[in-house]
């Protein structure tokens, strides 16, 4: 969507776990464009799952139950979804914009990175690993001293 005489169209996908913003940049502010919510990503692992793992006694000391299975397999399993969601939004606007920044913190950025398609990875042109909670106008502030001393500006 590149304009003929025109910057590319750049996007910014601010999320963690728990929520996303995407955010277009207009005239030096941001412009929020979609906000998505993962209540699921606050929840404890009991409270993602009613079927919770049975216990075990040691074979060794016979003492001290443990739980068996995994730890965080649900929260795993709801960011994931969450990636796919965030996805599905960004490609439903994939007109809008010919550029994207991500900006999440590295584990939930390494989930996004598996949640997208490879044209949306073509349109990445910056990635921050870092979890920005804030939504004062130094959101964007930040942001751009981020890329700039990626792209050593």
């Amino acid at each position: 969507m590149q304009k003929m005489n025109g910057p590319a169209v750049r996007w910014y996908l601010v999320a963690n776990r728990t929520d996303a913003v995407i955010y277009r940049d207009k005239k030096s502010k941001f412009l929020v464009v979609d906000e998505l919510l993962n209540p699921e990503g606050n929840m404890k692992e009991g409270q993602l799952d009613s079927d919770r793992p049975g216990t075990s006694v040691s074979a060794s000391t016979g003492a001290y139950p443990h739980t068996v299975g995994t730890e965080r397999v649900k929260h795993e399993e709801s960011a994931r979804k969450f990636g796919t969601r965030i996805r599905k939004a960004l490609e439903q606007n994939q007109n809008e914009f010919d550029e994207l920044v991500l900006v999440a913190e590295p584990h939930f950025m390494g989930v996004l990175k598996n949640s997208f398609s490879a044209p949306l990875l073509k349109r990445v042109k910056h990635q921050i690993n870092h979890e920005y909670l804030d939504r004062t106008a130094q959101l964007r502030k930040k942001i751009m001293i981020a890329i700039d001393a990626d792209t050593g500006a």
